[in-house]
């Protein structure tokens, strides 16, 4: 290829041939100086940027610093730590349920007909190839999200722990316990009965068991005391006031070991069985009142602890 120019219309004609090759060359040259002059105003500019604020650097290009990348350990660690110390308490309230469970179990049910745990003879089959679970099979997308599972358990086990333990003191100051460790000796029922005194029939709020003067007197549920007093009927006697309008009396005692105002718990001896009062043998006469009106003390069941 030929380039020509003069000077002027009537000056020399100047000449100069270039070769495609050489033409060639030196585009390839010119577009290797641009690309240079990119790379090198590049890495000026993130050094810059480096300098200046690393958390817009690593916003433009997904470049981290040593900083940076420890930061984000670091964050990841106290996610996974804040998620174990979740799982922890959960497990923690799951085991206090269990406790309440058997506490449940326990106040409901007779001693005799408690089933006592089974022996395990042998350890059952069991097998297979172990597969660690994934996210998907758990249901995890991700820290944040795991720890909100967590935490969310861990607030409904809270709540069902406080509403089984508020149940189980309403179930403890029920009056479902027997007020003597024998209670084979029942001679007077609740109701309309005959008079020991008069032969008559009369209205009895209570019930009497027989037993040997001196023989404990259990409260029959957790309390407080409220009266006790020598009466010309009931003889030595003592109120326990339950809560939710539940009162006890326990009369005709040979002593009454507690005082106004004390705390009892089920199954605690508050006295010992007498014959004070309106009576005619060592006994424990016994009610059970609802907000003031008498109750049939059997339909309370008077389990035995």
């Amino acid at each position: 290829m030929q380039f020509m120019w003069t000077t002027s219309p009537l000056g020399k004609l100047h000449c100069i041939s270039v070769r495609k090759r050489r033409i060639a060359i030196s585009v390839a040259a010119l577009a290797s100086l641009f690309v240079l002059a990119g790379v090198a105003a590049s890495v000026a500019a993130f050094k810059l940027a480096f300098d200046y604020d690393p958390a817009l650097v690593a916003n433009i290009g997904g470049v981290l610093t040593l900083s940076e990348a420890e930061k984000r350990e670091s964050d990841y660690r106290h996610k996974i730590e804040a998620l174990r110390e979740e799982v922890a308490a959960a497990r923690e309230q799951l085991g206090q349920l269990h406790v309440l469970k058997d506490e449940f179990a326990k106040l409901a049910s007779p001693r005799a007909t408690r089933a006592a745990p089974a022996e395990r003879k042998s350890v059952p089959g069991r097998g297979g190839p172990h597969i660690a679970l994934t996210a998907e099979d758990t249901g995890v997308g991700s820290f944040d999200t795991a720890r909100a599972q967590a935490e969310e358990l861990n607030a409904r086990l809270k709540q069902v722990h406080s509403d089984w333990r508020q149940e189980l003191l309403r179930l403890e100051r029920l009056p479902m316990a027997a007020p003597l460790a024998d209670m084979h000796g029942l001679s007077s029922s609740y109701g309309v009965r005959l008079d020991p005194f008069t032969h008559s029939p009369a209205r009895h709020e209570g019930i009497d068991i027989s037993a040997a003067a001196g023989t404990p007197i259990l409260a029959t549920a957790s309390g407080v005391v409220r009266r006790v007093a020598a009466d010309p009927q009931y003889g030595r006697m003592v109120d326990i006031d339950h809560g939710n309008g539940y009162l006890t009396r326990y009369a005709h005692a040979l002593a009454i070991n507690v005082k106004p105002g004390e705390r009892v718990h089920r199954g605690m001896p508050i006295g010992a069985v007498g014959s004070t009062g309106r009576s005619t043998a060592p006994h424990l006469h016994y009610e059970v009142r609802l907000n003031n009106q008498a109750q049939n003390p059997l339909e309370y069941g008077l389990r035995r602890d």
